[in-house]
């Protein structure tokens, strides 16, 4: 399994989505928790699992989408490639994307963290009009920094290689081109 994270607006989707997968599925943990969200509480977007879900409705959606990641990975060998967060600020304070109880049941390979220069990030969000992404430059300093620790921590638990992709304002080809070069070593 190979596990890719960013700061919303790093472009870690988009490195994802261009990049030959070779026979890895993509699953987006956001996607599974907000369908899960949408289903037991009522959730209209996946921005707002953030901002209205409690403490314990969070952490119940998390773990419920961890266990059909889970799942899925068993069911395809582990040829996963997992898009999602390091951290979450929440109305309740930071959250870890990948809580101990998730991340300990899962076969990590590596961990990709897909970033950019804040100010590329902002101009980004921006420009997203499907999203409400942060555009705050002081949360996303204190998120990217969070990110930088979790990655390590889940390092720990995992024993998954760490790779950082640079993902600069014109020069996606060279952040996916690193990318698939993950993904070709991906220990097959």
């Amino acid at each position: 399994m190979i596990i890719v994270m960013g700061l919303p607006g790093a472009g870690k989707t988009t490195v994802v989505s261009n990049a030959d997968k070779r026979d890895h599925e993509v699953v987006n943990f956001g996607d599974v928790m907000f369908r899960i969200a949408r289903e037991e509480y009522g959730i209209t977007d996946r921005d707002e699992m953030r901002n209205k879900l409690s403490r314990t409705e969070y952490v119940s959606v998390q773990e419920k989408a961890g266990e059909e990641i889970k799942q899925v990975c068993e069911r395809s060998n582990g040829r996963i490639i997992l898009d999602t967060h390091a951290v979450v600020p929440t109305k309740d304070g930071y959250v870890a994307g990948l809580p101990l109880k998730i991340l300990s049941r899962l076969t990590v390979d590596y961990l990709v963290f897909v970033h950019a220069p804040i100010d590329e990030i902002v101009a980004r969000a921006e420009r997203d009009e499907t999203r409400r992404r942060p555009l705050d430059r002081e949360l996303l300093e204190k998120v990217m920094k969070l990110s930088e620790t979790l990655i390590a921590c889940y390092a720990m638990v995992t024993g998954a290689n760490v790779v950082f992709i640079e993902n600069r304002e014109g020069r996606l080809d060279e952040a996916v081109e690193r990318f698939e070069n993950v993904v070709a070593n991906d220990g097959y």
